[in-house]
């Protein structure tokens, strides 16, 4: 016979790390059963295979069931052997311990009506006897010699200890019995075996060594299950796997072979509850109160185990040796492999002789008297009993090696173990050869542009770590069905309790379908949103709440290589059968509030990304031209800065007035004043901007001249400066500054006392200059003469171009010149010879009730054009399509939510080579949050304008869920999770983009889906498609 090797027809042999020395053996309902431990298993199985070869003919050789070619018919037929002999095993042992042929039938016959069971009954007592005393020597003796004279005298004294013994009577039973229903009557019962016995126990304390009476819980076994797989023809075993039932998934996973495995394993705890009785209360009791010489303190209960017995049932086939030459063949069909009816008698037989010959052995070493607690029956007993838990044992890990055989073949085939990842990956492989171009699911990774033509921002993605949770995995873009197009009316969002903006732009609806397999650690993902240099958008999430209505809970400005990484929590709820399942007994009330719970959950799986460009919401707030500032990058940080952090309303930095009598539109949709142009626009933005900048300049450095005088005049007032002080500094702008002279403040100053000398000395570290560095950090003493009062009035601002008043009224303070004109700026304006702008103040025309804006467009809402569809109602389409169509209660909706703890990665500067990274919590989400909507709030003057340059993402996810691992889902289950995703996601798809499924499938694909998920095609969609 070939020597047994793992896997001998399978092309290729298992990879070297997938030993798999130890795996769960599972029942259907996930109850664990036994572990398979594989070299416990073997070393099993070879003693099994020695015996067998030494009962069949030599002409056929018994081996490993993997070492034979066979089909998978041939692992059902094995299951059906192994199960049958462990039913006959197990019959033929509770032959040996004790149930006789008559009483076998009898038991046959209660089994027809009622249940049959096995009992262990036990009691025992222990009573005080007598108290004795006794004396022992001790085992040493002193001797005392002397000498008087001549004459030799001596004495020997011996000790001599009494000893309080106390003896204590020990009676007790068991008793082994099949019974009837509940076993009333003695008419419905029978007894297997028992045994009375008494004995005494001595102490040295007068404390029961036992119970004074204690009558032990009876331990009962159903094997009504066992009796009725007895063929009443002919009293051999009948089990047989329904291959037909849909139930049944593989040899391994099917209600017959696990109610085998689960009536078996309860007889082999009551086997072990047994064995536990003998050991607890007889042999150890058998080691109390007894004397070195006693025969039972010298038992080896070790030897009292059923080693050496056979057992039958191991996962075996049989070959024909074919020409004497060792080489072997597989049979003719299914069942050729198995053995037959005439080797399982024989093997039957062998058992009983081996377990017979056991136990004659192991109690010819007991004592036979009456009075010992451990005889040949309580031999008998356990042995019997340890072999019933043995023929479990070896049957639970039979089976689980048939399918251990299919788990490696399935490794062998592929060529690796693969994993929750791995499937992933397929599926985006199955996703491409299954659906037609226009309907596959896309990367979630968008760019944020203006159009084709102009060069991206940055971009937005959500993206999922391709390793799992493991260090050094990859974030890669997922993939969704996506419906989109530009949307017919404008939506809304609140950024405060008053101010409501309102978008259009582009829509997109992402079905997203994620898988979730038993065991694996859940996928990290992200929202990412990342600008270019000199770049910037606006990000918002949040979810869809009504037709019209986004609701953001967070948002962010995104720019110069700004990158967020948002985590993103994902969260199943109960399909909807699970849902109406669980709500079946529930009272009215009741399910209402659990349906009105369950369709806030729904609209929560709708997350929403809205993407919002800010140069185009900059040019139609400050009235120019569209793209006029695609190459000002400097305007708009400035504008940007001004927006957000000094939040300067817009109307200040327009170009152009409020018009009440607008001029005709333009083709593009924007109103000019007449003879303006874009770059005139550009510079007279520019102007406002230089100004306002120029305001802000000079309001910093009169708080600084206002800081130094008041750090001054304390100094003066708590007599710490000399009257004659006045000193020069430069500010952090390095602008000259003077504190002012002594005369300046004399009124305030006659009453104060001169300094002395000393003081006079230590003017440099007076504190007045100390509070005064210590509020604007290090200064420098100039030499320069101080400057005169007259000179810190600044000159007026120049006129902006084109003439008109000054942009803002003198300002009494030291001031910069004003910065000279950009050469690119000059060159521009001798270039035009166009007129200028014109700005002509009119006063309002009260006749004329409504204001609009120049530069604002109508909302593109109007009559004739469709509603905004309503995104809210998608979840519960979706849930309600899943109900009808996935047979399989697998699709569970999922709640995606941003995380609470951000990281965003910042360039310092442009120039800086490595970017700072932050985390952001609470407070700094909130800060982010804050200048988001503070700019919108500018750029769409309090939500007057719309903004149309606008993208809303919004995702629907739902998760394949399940129960086990992907290889156990294949090996134990019998299915394809393949052909499981690829219904869920042609459900969504055809959900979402409002398309029946068989118009979303490749030619070549169509009849193979239609067979496997014929729901999924109505005949009308098929007619439509074939005509």
């Amino acid at each position: 016979c070939p020597r047994p090797k793992l896997i001998s027809s399978s092309p290729h042999p298992p990879p070297p790390h997938l030993p798999l020395q130890r795996q769960q053996v599972y029942s259907n309902s996930g109850r664990r059963m036994q572990a398979f431990n594989e070299f416990d298993f073997r070393r099993r199985v070879d003693i099994a295979l020695t015996t067998v070869r030494q009962i069949v003919h030599r002409t056929r050789c018994p081996v490993y069931a993997a070492d034979a070619q066979h089909s998978y018919s041939d692992k059902f037929v094995l299951s059906n052997l192994l199960v049958r002999l462990a039913l006959g095993s197990t019959f033929q042992a509770l032959s040996v311990l004790g149930i006789s042929e008559e009483e076998f039938a009898t038991l046959l016959e209660w089994s027809k009506d009622k249940t049959v069971s096995l009992r262990l009954k036990a009691e025992e007592k222990c009573k005080f006897v007598k108290e004795t005393v006794r004396e022992q020597e001790s085992a040493t003796r002193t001797e005392t010699a002397g000498h008087i004279g001549a004459k030799t005298f001596g004495s020997s004294t011996k000790t001599v200890t009494r000893i309080t013994e106390y003896v204590w009577k020990f009676e007790g039973s068991y008793q082994l019995l099949a019974f009837r229903g509940v076993g009333a009557s003695e008419a419905d019962q029978i007894a297997i075996r028992g045994r009375e016995y008494t004995r005494e126990i001595v102490t040295g304390a007068k404390t029961n060594p036992r119970h004074d009476h204690r009558v032990h819980p009876n331990v009962d076994v159903d094997i009504s299950w066992l009796l009725q797989h007895v063929s009443a023809a002919d009293g051999g075993v009948s089990f047989e796997i329904a291959r037909a039932d849909p139930s049944c998934r593989t040899p391994r996973r099917n209600k017959e072979v696990d109610a085998a495995l689960q009536h078996m394993g309860k007889l082999s705890r009551w086997a072990r509850e047994v064995w536990g009785f003998m050991q607890r209360e007889l042999f150890r009791t058998a080691q109390l109160g007894l004397g070195q010489t006693d025969r039972e303190t010298r038992l080896d209960v070790n030897s009292i185990n059923p080693e050496g017995v056979f057992v039958p049932v191991a996962p075996l086939f049989i070959i024909k040796e074919q020409g004497g030459g060792g080489e072997h063949g597989a049979g003719d069909g299914p069942g050729e492999l198995a053995f037959k009816p005439t080797d399982i008698s024989a093997f039957i037989a062998e058992q009983h002789r081996s377990l017979t010959e056991k136990i004659a052995k192991v109690a010819a070493t007991l004592p036979a008297h009456p009075g010992a607690l451990i005889t040949g029956s309580e031999a008998h007993v356990a042995i019997c009993v340890q072999h019933v838990t043995d023929i479990v044992t070896q049957l639970s890990e039979s089976v689980g090696y048939v399918e251990h055989m299919l788990r490696q073949q399935l490794y062998a085939a592929i060529g690796k173990e693969i994993s929750s990842e791995d499937f992933a990956a397929f599926k985006r492989f199955h996703n491409r050869k299954l659906f037609r171009e226009d309907a596959q699911p896309v990367a979630f990774s968008y760019a944020v542009r203006r159009s084709e033509l102009h060069s991206p921002e940055g971009m937005v993605a959500i993206e999922e770590k391709s390793g799992g949770s493991m260090e050094g995995g990859l974030f890669e873009p997922v993939f969704t069905h996506v419906r989109g197009g530009r949307g017919s009316k404008p939506m809304k969002f609140n950024i405060n309790a008053a101010t409501a903006v309102r978008f259009n732009g582009e829509r997109f609806v992402h079905a997203w379908l994620m898988t979730a397999f038993s065991g694996q650690t859940p996928s990290e993902v992200q929202l990412t949103a990342q600008a270019r240099q000199l770049s910037s958008f606006i990000v918002l999430i949040g979810r869809v709440v009504s037709a019209d209505t986004f609701e953001p809970k967070y948002g962010m400005i995104v720019q110069n290589k700004d990158d967020f990484r948002i985590p993103l929590n994902l969260t199943t709820i109960p399909t909807a059968k699970e849902f109406k399942e669980a709500i079946d007994s529930m009272s009215p009330e009741q399910q209402r509030f659990a349906k009105a719970w369950r369709a806030m959950q729904l609209e929560s799986t709708l997350f929403a990304v809205c993407v919002v460009q800010i140069k185009p919401l900059l040019e139609r707030v400050l009235n120019l031209p569209p793209e006029s500032l695609s190459k000002e990058i400097k305007l708009t940080q400035d504008l940007t800065e001004l927006f957000i952090k000094y939040q300067i309303p817009a109307d200040l930095l327009t170009a152009g007035t409020i018009e009440t009598a607008p001029a005709p539109p333009t083709e593009d949709g924007f109103e000019v004043v007449a003879g303006a142009s874009a770059v005139d626009k550009v510079a007279e933005v520019k102007g406002h901007v230089a100004a306002m900048r120029e305001l802000i300049d000079e309001e910093k450095k009169k708080q600084i001249t206002d800081a130094a005088q008041t750090a001054v005049f304390d100094a003066y007032e708590s007599g710490m400066v000399p009257q004659t002080m006045s000193e020069t500094y430069d500010d952090p702008f390095g602008n000259v500054l003077q504190t002012a002279s002594v005369q300046e403040f004399q009124p305030t100053l006659m009453s104060m006392p001169v300094m002395s000398a000393p003081a006079a000395k230590s003017r440099r570290s007076a504190p007045g200059g100390a509070v005064f560095k210590a509020m604007f950090g290090g200064i420098s003493k100039s030499a320069a003469p101080a400057p005169q009062r007259e000179s810190m009035v600044a000159p007026p601002p120049p006129p902006p171009p084109g003439g008109g008043p000054p942009s803002a009224a003198p300002v009494r303070m030291a001031a910069p010149a004003a910065p000279p004109m950009p050469a690119q700026m000059q060159q521009k304006q001798q270039q035009q010879a166009a007129p200028q702008v014109q700005q002509v103040e009119k006063k309002p025309d009260t006749s004329k009730p409504v204001e609009r804006l120049v530069g604002v467009e109508e909302s593109s809402a109007g009559e004739g054009v469709a509603d905004v569809p309503d995104y809210t109602k998608l979840p519960a389409q979706l849930d309600k399509r899943l109900e009808e169509l996935d047979t399989s209660n697998a699709v569970r909706p999922t709640i995606i939510a941003a995380g609470e703890t951000w990281t965003k990665k910042a360039m310092a500067s442009l120039m800086s080579k490595a970017p700072t990274t932050t985390i952001l919590e609470e407070e700094g989400l909130r800060e982010e949050k804050s200048k988001a909507f503070e700019l919108l709030d500018a750029l769409t003057r309090s939500g007057a304008l719309i903004v149309e340059e606008a993208a809303l993402h919004v995702v629907i996810g739902a998760t394949h869920t399940f129960d086990k691992g992907l290889v156990d889902t294949v090996v134990q289950d019998n299915v394809n999770p393949v052909v499981q995703v690829e219904r869920s996601s042609l459900i969504m798809a055809s959900s979402i983009m409002q398309t029946p499924a068989a118009q979303l499938i490749k030619g070549e694909h169509l009849e193979r889906v239609k067979a496997l998920t014929p729901a999924l095609f109505p005949v009308e969609a098929l007619m439509d498609l074939q005509n």
